[in-house]
């Protein structure tokens, strides 16, 4: 049984009715908050008390956006940075190709004033061997007689003159530098005129047996001179280096470089006698 004072039975709203009334609730909220502008300071309590709730959903977010674009642009500049990198070897190739091709040019230049400035054919060989006698300065070439190279000829490259056939095989040959120690070549110096005599000594070539009063210095270019008939006249041959005056002799030291490129040439040139080939 129910206490004294307590209803029995308590009638309450139906769910429709609830939900009416709660609706009807809403719009006159929403009425007079549009109209009196009634719940701003509700809303603006909500908006402080939620704010550090926005703020820690926020940090996140941001965190995962500024860690994608961090990986976004370091991806972005490792692909700058191959193709700069490509880019470069490319230029590198680029220029490495036009400075052979402007070496290529020179050489093919100097022969073809050597070919117009020579009154003889030119036989082009490589060399295919050094000798190993410390006291004699020669080289194998790969022609022989079978290619109608003789004994005695000389023998040039791009820049000057390099020395002479000494022994001709039937398919090589012996060249004499003008190093070699037994070589002597008649030379001209341009400056002065004077006929000189050329050396080899062995490593390098020198000017002898000139008195103190010879007109001769350094910078002097010294060319063939053709008075001995194996070297065709005019074909560079050495500048003078060094003059040296002893005070214990009576002939002057002249140290000379050669123009040809003696030790580091695979190429050379086998001049022809008569202006044929054989």
């Amino acid at each position: 049984m129910a206490a004294p004072g307590q209803v029995m039975f308590a009638r309450r709203l139906s769910p429709a009715l609830r939900l009416i009334f709660w609706v009807a609730l809403s719009l006159a909220i929403m009425v007079l908050d549009s109209r009196l502008d009634s719940l701003g300071w509700l809303r603006s309590g909500l908006a402080s008390v939620l704010y550090p709730v926005q703020v820690a959903t926020r940090v996140p977010l941001q965190w995962v956006g500024t860690i994608g674009g961090f990986f976004v642009r370091h991806g972005e500049l490792l692909r700058d940075n191959r193709q700069l990198a490509q880019e470069l070897r490319r230029a590198r190739a680029g220029l490495l190709l036009q400075s052979q091709l402007a070496q290529e040019n020179a050489h093919l230049r100097a022969l073809l004033d050597l070919k117009r400035s020579a009154a003889h054919e030119l036989i082009a060989v490589r060399v295919i061997g050094e000798n190993n006698d410390p006291f004699s300065q020669r080289v194998e070439i790969d022609k022989g007689t079978r290619d109608g190279i003789r004994a005695g000829w000389p023998v040039l490259d791009e820049r000057g003159l390099v020395g002479q056939i000494t022994r001709a095989y039937p398919f090589s040959s012996e060249v004499s530098l003008i190093t070699d120690r037994a070589e002597v070549v008649p030379v001209q110096d341009l400056r002065s005129g004077l006929r000189l005599l050329l050396y080899g000594t062995g490593s390098g070539v020198e000017l002898r047996y000139l008195s103190q009063g010879v007109d001769v210095k350094p910078g002097d270019r010294l060319e063939t001179s053709g008075m001995d008939g194996v070297y065709p006249a005019g074909v560079p041959v050495a500048w003078v280096r060094r003059v040296v005056r002893h005070a214990s002799s009576p002939y002057l030291g002249i140290d000379c470089v050669p123009f040809a490129g003696l030790d580091s040439g695979r190429t050379f040139f086998v001049v022809t006698p008569g202006g044929k080939k054989p």
